[in-house]
């Protein structure tokens, strides 16, 4: 797509599975791993150790039928588009390349483990998400969706990122500057 921005933004959207197939907690992890603030995979190697993009981020689409991993990305003004996109589609490989270490794994795990907590102090948060569970028909995981997230192995999150991170199961939006009519 082609609009009046000051630079070029990339959209991936790698499609995961549903909020109660038993990928789900994993694919949120890595979600959260890959963009998910500034000690984040991607913001280390894009943003912090190079001048190649002004901001990354991921987060998860966790749809009733199925999910998503979302990366937006927003390359610095000067940089060459074909360069920041090899830089953005090097640090996915690299992660699926090195793996993700236990080290890792714990930090994620200790922040979603802070937000539980902080969401469960708020009674229209408790609300919010009773209700969505009780859409899901399982109403129950209000209480027992967090086991699945501690329950989590480095194995299984790199098997997850090998099978989701791929090609085949990704959509790539460009949103790029108009192009000059001479």
């Amino acid at each position: 797509m082609y609009g009046e921005v000051p630079s070029p933004v990339i959209y991936l959207h790698y499609r995961t599975v549903d909020r109660l197939h038993p990928d789900f907690p994993a694919t949120d992890v890595l979600s959260f791993l890959l963009g998910g603030g500034r000690s984040s995979w991607l913001y280390r190697r894009l943003v912090r150790n190079t001048e190649l993009y002004a901001e990354v981020s991921a987060g998860i689409n966790d749809n009733l039928e199925y999910g998503g991993i979302i990366v937006e990305a927003r390359p610095s003004e000067d940089v060459a588009y074909a360069r920041a996109y090899g830089a953005l589609s090097a640090a996915i490989d690299a992660l699926l390349e090195q793996g993700i270490g236990e080290e890792e794994l714990a930090k994620v795990i200790h922040q979603l483990e802070q937000r539980n907590h902080y969401r469960e102090a708020n009674i229209s948060n408790r609300a919010n998400e009773l209700v969505f569970y009780a859409a899901l028909g399982e109403p129950e995981l209000i209480n027992t969706e967090m086991e699945r997230y501690l329950a989590l192995t480095v194995d299984e999150l790199n098997r997850v990122a090998r099978k989701y991170l791929v090609a085949e199961r990704r959509v790539l939006l460009e949103y790029l500057s108009a192009p000059v009519e001479s």
